[in-house]
């Protein structure tokens, strides 16, 4: 009999410590704020329930992008100008390190970098010989990645 209790008794602490780890999964404190900036996106938030390590948060933001086209002699040209929606990725990261870590929460706050072309052509202008200029971005979707240790712990869809 007391070997049946000795059981029961270790199934119970062995289930309650299981809830426990459970209820500190890592999670976001509610929902991360996001600032529109013209051709960059700013998000800013917090996630709670850390293991003590350095935190990497990424976000990796998708709109359209109006690109104004110069041609070589410095000039805008009329009927020239319009290289209509641009589809453009845009990516920015932070790393919270574990002395910054307040009690297992990260707050983060950072914004993407610029839109890059590798061409003018690829920006809509008629050629490479044009110099392409990002004017705004209209963001759509973003996803948010939490990592530590090379490991996602949370990836999350926001939509903008």
């Amino acid at each position: 009999m007391r070997r049946f209790a000795s059981s029961i008794s270790v199934g119970i602490i062995l289930c309650s410590l299981a809830a426990l780890a459970m209820a500190a999964a890592p999670h976001l404190v509610g929902q991360p704020t996001t600032t529109d900036n013209g051709s960059t996106l700013t998000i800013a938030g917090s996630v709670m329930d850390l293991s003590p390590q350095d935190t990497k948060i990424e976000i990796v933001a998708n709109g359209i992008a109006n690109v104004t086209c110069t041609n070589p002699g410095g000039s805008e040209p009329a009927g020239q100008n319009k290289p209509g929606p641009v589809k453009v990725t845009v990516k920015g990261e932070q790393t919270v390190l574990i002395s910054e870590l307040v009690n297992g929460v990260a707050a983060f706050s950072f914004t993407t970098r610029e839109p890059v072309w590798t061409s003018a052509k690829e920006a809509g202008c008629p050629n490479d010989q044009w110099t392409a200029e990002t004017q705004d971005v209209t963001f759509k979707n973003a996803l948010l990645r939490v990592s530590q240790n090379g490991h996602t712990i949370i990836k999350r869809n926001i939509k903008l």
